[in-house]
């Protein structure tokens, strides 16, 4: 009887991957910041454009480079940005690729940097106001590993002198194969405003952050506390099962003991 009260509980625990049940979600919503670094490529018919908060591409651009002026405040769910781009009234930019960098974190979890980014294309070359508001949510390419552990992931370190490491193709790709969070924009709208020819561009951004579902992976220790009370309370659950069946065979005579004395 008492083998099965042990080990009954483990078979139960194992079904229900409670031991081995590695991974739990939770919702959050978590502390997003703009930590003030951003990066834009301006596309024209003959040239481009480059403006960012990074020297090292800045100065690599030449030329090409065209200052900016940032703006930003925070609400307790919202943030607004805004960007004014100096420009010469004889370049017509079709195209705008940018990157917003933000910095994040959860109350018990790991933070991380992570990006905005998209592509903005002008039909008319009058066109120097865009306004754009989204919803902002993170992609989780793997669960987290960090319990209650602080470490910044940088998907850009300023101190690197290689401009090709500031390209968009390259904080794509680091986006892709390193960082565990893409944040992506949902419910977007923007609107387009034309201003006289020359006129420096202006770009507004307006992201709301609700509230979002997290995956973690458990660590040892917190697996280990985990496991030992769903066991306990199953093991608790079938000695009181155990009892009741114990006590009603023997006390209802279901199996009856004979006592041999030898003569």
């Amino acid at each position: 009887m008492r083998v099965f009260v042990v080990f009954l509980p483990l078979l139960a625990v194992f079904w229900s991957e409670g031991l081995w049940r590695k991974t739990e979600t939770f919702r959050e919503t978590p502390k997003i910041k703009f930590n003030g670094d951003f990066v834009i490529f301006g596309y024209a018919s003959d040239t481009l454009l480059i403006s960012s908060t990074y020297p090292i591409l800045n100065s690599a651009a030449g030329e090409k480079f065209a200052p900016a002026k940032v703006a930003h405040t925070f609400g307790d769910s919202s943030i607004a940005i805004s960007l004014e781009i100096a420009t010469t009234k004889n370049i017509t930019v079709s195209s705008l690729t940018y990157a917003i960098l933000f910095d994040f974190e959860l109350e018990d979890f790991a933070g991380s940097e992570v990006c905005v980014s998209d592509t903005i294309t002008l039909s008319r070359s009058t066109i120097r106001t865009i306004q754009k508001s989204a919803q902002i949510r993170l992609d989780q390419s793997r669960p987290i590993e960090n319990w209650r552990e602080d470490v910044l992931f940088k998907l850009i370190n300023s101190s690197r002198q290689d401009p090709k490491y500031y390209s968009m193709l390259e904080i794509q790709n680091r986006v892709v194969q390193d960082a565990t969070w893409h944040m992506e924009m949902q419910r977007k709208s923007i609107i387009y405003l034309e201003k006289p020819s020359g006129a420096n561009f202006e770009i507004s951004w307006k992201f709301s952050i609700p509230e979002m579902e997290f995956t973690y992976k458990s660590g040892f220790w917190h697996l280990a506390k985990w496991a030992w009370l769903q066991y306990l309370s199953i093991y608790l659950i079938f000695y009181w099962i155990f009892q009741r069946i114990h006590r009603f065979l023997f006390e209802n005579h279901v199996f009856f003991t004979t006592c041999c004395v030898k003569k």
